[in-house]
């Protein structure tokens, strides 16, 4: 006769294979009553033809949340939008412009350009963007510089004055 144990406990070897808790072992003697306490008699009912015993006793996958979905559409919206912001404000020479950064320069026509470096670039944007700064400037330093290049244009206009004047005077 053959019977159909579930095992309840343990490990079980036989003929080549090991079962452990949960799985259904056929074998031609009864082993509730060889090993006691370790083996159920399985009714027909309890076994799901093609439904293996291991499986049922697998944890449960671990739930990945899902991850947000944005319509393609918009995405590439998005994406040009960004491309076409960058492509504005970045000079291939000079660098992305800060400009925006420094009101004092905007005022007086001049522009703050900072490389992939970090290093900043002043230039006249009405003198076709002529390097001002003759040494490399990092953005704290381009408000010292503006401080430092709007006194000496004022000198160099106070001068000049200086000289209309003299001329002035010498021809009276």
């Amino acid at each position: 006769m053959l019977f159909k144990l579930k095992q309840k406990v343990g490990l079980h070897r036989q003929n080549g294979r090991i079962f452990g808790p949960g799985d259904v072992v056929e074998s031609n003697e009864d082993l509730t009553k060889k090993f006691r306490g370790k083996f159920n008699e399985v009714k027909g009912e309890e076994l799901s033809p093609g439904v293996d015993d291991k499986f049922k006793r697998r944890k449960p996958p671990i739930p990945v949340p899902p991850v947000p979905m944005v319509p393609v559409e918009e995405a590439k919206s998005k994406a040009k939008e960004k491309t076409a912001v960058e492509k504005i404000n970045v000079d291939p020479e000079l660098g992305k412009d800060i400009t925006a950064d420094f009101p004092e320069a905007k005022e007086i026509g001049l522009k703050v350009f900072v490389n992939p470096h970090k290093w900043c670039q002043v230039v006249d944007a009405n003198n076709d963007n002529k390097i001002l700064n003759e040494k490399k400037l990092r953005k704290k330093d381009v408000d010292d510089f503006l401080h430092q290049y709007l006194n000496e244009e004022d000198e160099e206009e106070e001068i000049e004055e200086d000289e209309e004047e003299e001329e002035e005077g010498m021809e009276n």
